[in-house]
C-alpha cells in the first residue's frame, strides 16, 4: 500500500459534521442476511404524552445537524429526466495544469479547494484496492463472462447483493433542471458516480440536491433513500470539462450501505488488466426502449484503453452515466471505472487511476470517526396496525458502527412513539432495553425484541416508532432513527365496545323507567341518553358504572328512546347503542269525594 500525505485533513475536520437521515419511502422486507442478530427484552416505561425529557445531544431540534436538500421527497421522481451521455469532446484548455480536488458542501452552499494534485505523493504501486463490505450470505450470480461486452439484461431482483449496492440518483440543478444518473456504493456512506452527475457546465455548476436510492426497482425503494451532503470532483472536470476527470465521489447523510453492502474500489495501471478481465456494469438506462425504472447490467472485456479512459464498442443510454464498472476478485468486487460518455456504437468509462484512488481513499478515511459511532437504522414493527392498549408482536432494528474503531461495552436503547418520523427525546418513551457486546468497524448487527411494551391507551392515528441509542460516542446527533428508518404504524384508538342488549321497561311503573344492558369490553362507565324520537336530539340523562340506570325524570305516558354509550378509562366513548323504547305508566289522580 502506498504512503499517503494527509493534506486534506484539517479542512475536512472543520467542514464535516456527521448526521442521520430524513426520508420517507415505502420499505420492503429485505436485509443483509449475514448481519448477526441479538435478542433483547424491553422494560416498559409508563409516561404521559407531556412527560418526555429533553436532551440536546439527541434532539434534532437542538443538537448539531446537517440539512441536505430533500430532492424528490414529494414523490415527484417522474419529473427527473435521465441524464444524457456526454459526447466525446476535448477539454476546454489543453494546457490546463494544477489539477486539484474540489468539494461542494450542499448544506452550506460553499465550494472548497482541497489541494493540488502535485501536493500529494502518487502511489508507488501499479495496482491497489480497498475492499468493500461483507456480502450477504445469499449472493446472486452475475452470469456468464463473455469476451465482448454483452447486451443489457434486466436485473430481476436488484434488492439482492451484489445488485443492491447500485444506486439511482435524482439530481436538482441551479437552473431548475432535474436529471437522473446511476452510481455505486463504495462505503456505507459514500458513492462514486460521474463528475457530470454532480457538476454540470450546462446546468449552472454544482447540483443543489442529490437523492440516492439503492436497488430502486419500478417505484420500489427497498432500502429507503439517502441524501448527498458533500460532493467531490476534480478541477480537471469542474474547471476544464476534461472527460479524463469526469468522476466524482459523494458523501451521504447516513450509512445506507449498512443495509445493502458496498463494493471496494481499485486501480490498475496495466492496460491489459482491462482488456483481459471481465467487468460488470449495472445501472439505470432511461432512453428508449428503457425508462429509467429498472436496473440492467452487462459484462465483458474492454476494447480500448487509455491512461485515463477505457472503452468498449457498445452503445450506452441516458441515465447510465455514473454507473460503476467492477471486477470480481475471489469474493471481492472492486470498482475500477465509471461510465462517462459515448456515442451511437461505443462507450467511454473514466478510470480510477492511482491519483484518483488516493484522493478517494483519503477523503473517505478522513471522514470516518476514529472512535465508535453507533447509528440505529431500519426499524421494523409488526403488526403495522394495532389497537391502543395492546402490544406489538415484533420489533427489529439495526445498529451500525460507522467508525474505524471497534465498540465494546453496554448499549442501552430506548423505544419512542412519535407523531412524525423525526424521532427525538421530546417524543413518548415506551420502554428501554440494554445489551453488552462488541461491534467492529463499519459492521452492523440486527436487534430483535422479544418483550415489547404496551401501546398507551390514549394514543391513536398514524404514528412512528423509533430508537435512540443511549451511548456516548463520536457523534450523538445521529443516535436516533429518522425518516425511512422509523417504522410507521397505525394505532386504532382505544375505544370500548358498543353496549348490547339494551332494554327499557314500558309502563311497568308510574315512577320510573329502568334501562339495562350487557357489559361492554374496555368500558369503565356508561352514559345513558334519551330522545323523543328515533332520530331526535339525544340528551344525556346520567352516567353510571352499573349495568342499569333508573330514569325518574320522564313525563308519564310519554314514549322515550333510550341509547347507551360505553366510556373507556382514557375518556373515549363508543358509538351509541341501538335504541330501546320505554315510558312511565300514565297516572291520573281522581278527586276524593267526602260524604
Amino acid at each position: 500500500m502506498f504512503q499517503r500525505k494527509t493534506v486534506l485533513m484539517v479542512v475536512w475536520l472543520f467542514q464535516i459534521v456527521l448526521f442521520s437521515a430524513l426520508a420517507v419511502p415505502a420499505r420492503a422486507n429485505k436485509e443483509n442476511q449475514s448481519t448477526p442478530e441479538i435478542t433483547i427484552n424491553f422494560q416498559e416505561v409508563v409516561t404521559a404524552p407531556d412527560q418526555a425529557e429533553a436532551n440536546p445531544l439527541t434532539d434534532e431540534e437542538t443538537g448539531p445537524s446537517e440539512s441536505p436538500a430533500m430532492v424528490g421527497a414529494d414523490d415527484d421522481s417522474n419529473v427527473y429526466i435521465p441524464m444524457p451521455l456526454l459526447p466525446w469532446s476535448p477539454p476546454l484548455d489543453e494546457n490546463y495544469t494544477g489539477n486539484h480536488m474540489v468539494m461542494y458542501d450542499l448544506v452550506a452552499g460553499q465550494e472548497l479547494d482541497l489541494g493540488k494534485q502535485a501536493e500529494m505523493e502518487l502511489p508507488t504501486d501499479s495496482a491497489d484496492v480497498v475492499d468493500g463490505g461483507p456480502p450477504p450470505s445469499v449472493v446472486d450470480f452475475e452470469g456468464p463472462t463473455p469476451l465482448d461486452f454483452s447486451s443489457l439484461s434486466l436485473v430481476p431482483d436488484p434488492e439482492n447483493y451484489p445488485w443492491s449496492v447500485n444506486v439511482r440518483l435524482l439530481i436538482d440543478w441551479p437552473n431548475g433542471g432535474r436529471s437522473g444518473c446511476s452510481g455505486v456504493l463504495v462505503d456505507p456512506r459514500w458513492i462514486v458516480t460521474a463528475g457530470h452527475c454532480i457538476f454540470s457546465h450546462d446546468a449552472g455548476g454544482w447540483a443543489t440536491g442529490v437523492r440516492v436510492v439503492p436497488a430502486y426497482d419500478n417505484g420500489d425503494e427497498p432500502y429507503g433513500v439517502a441524501f448527498a451532503v458533500h460532493l467531490f470532483s476534480w478541477g480537471g472536470w469542474t474547471e476544464n470539462a476534461d472527460l479524463r476527470w469526469d468522476i466524482a465521489h459523494v458523501r451521504l447523510n447516513q450509512p445506507i450501505g449498512a443495509m445493502t453492502g458496498w463494493h471496494g474500489i481499485g486501480y490498475n495501471s496495466a492496460d491489459s488488466f482491462f482488456e483481459d478481465n471481465t467487468f460488470f456494469n449495472p445501472g439505470y438506462p432511461g432512453e428508449s426502449p428503457f425508462n429509467f425504472e429498472r436496473m440492467y447490467s452487462r459484462s465483458g472485456y474492454y476494447d480500448d484503453t487509455d491512461t485515463e479512459i477505457v472503452g468498449h464498442n457498445d452503445r450506452s443510454y441516458h441515465g447510465q452515466s455514473g454507473s460503476g464498472s467492477y471486477h470480481i476478485d475471489g469474493d471481492s468486487r472492486h470498482v475500477y471505472a465509471v461510465l462517462s460518455h459515448g456515442g451511437s456504437s461505443w462507450t467511454g468509462h473514466t478510470r480510477i487511476t492511482g491519483s484518483k484512488f488516493e484522493y478517494i481513499v483519503d477523503t473517505v478515511r478522513s471522514s470516518t470517526p476514529t472512535t465508535p459511532d453507533l447509528i440505529p437504522l431500519d426499524v421494523r414493527a409488526s403488526p403495522s396496525s394495532l389497537t391502543a392498549g395492546t402490544r406489538l408482536s415484533g420489533l427489529t432494528f439495526l445498529v451500525h458502527n460507522y467508525a474505524s474503531a471497534t465498540y465494546n461495552g453496554v448499549i442501552k436503547v430506548s423505544l419512542y412513539l412519535s407523531s412524525n418520523n423525526d424521532i427525538s427525546r421530546s417524543d413518548r418513551l415506551l420502554g428501554t432495553a440494554q445489551y453488552s457486546g462488541s461491534l467492529g468497524p463499519k459492521r452492523t448487527t440486527r436487534i430483535t425484541a422479544n418483550s415489547l411494551p404496551l401501546i398507551p391507551i390514549d394514543e391513536g392515528g398514524d404514528k412512528w416508532l423509533g430508537i435512540i441509542i443511549e451511548v456516548t460516542d463520536s457523534d450523538p446527533s445521529n443516535n436516533d432513527t429518522d425518516g425511512w428508518d422509523a417504522a410507521p404504524i397505525f394505532i386504532q384508538p382505544y375505544v370500548p365496545d358498543v353496549p348490547a342488549n339494551v332494554q327499557a321497561s314500558n309502563a311497568a311503573s308510574p315512577q320510573e323507567v329502568v334501562i339495562a344492558w350487557s357489559v361492554a369490553a374496555r368500558a369503565v362507565s356508561y352514559e345513558v341518553h334519551r330522545a323523543t324520537s328515533l332520530t331526535g336530539t339525544k340528551t344525556r340523562i346520567g352516567t353510571t358504572t352499573q349495568l342499569h340506570f333508573v330514569d325518574r325524570s320522564g313525563i308519564p305516558g310519554t314514549m322515550y328512546y333510550y341509547f347507551v354509550r360505553a366510556v373507556a378509562v382514557n375518556g373515549r366513548v363508543s358509538e351509541f347503542s341501538q335504541a330501546a323504547t320505554g315510558r312511565r305508566a300514565f297516572f291520573q289522580a281522581f278527586p276524593i269525594i267526602l260524604e
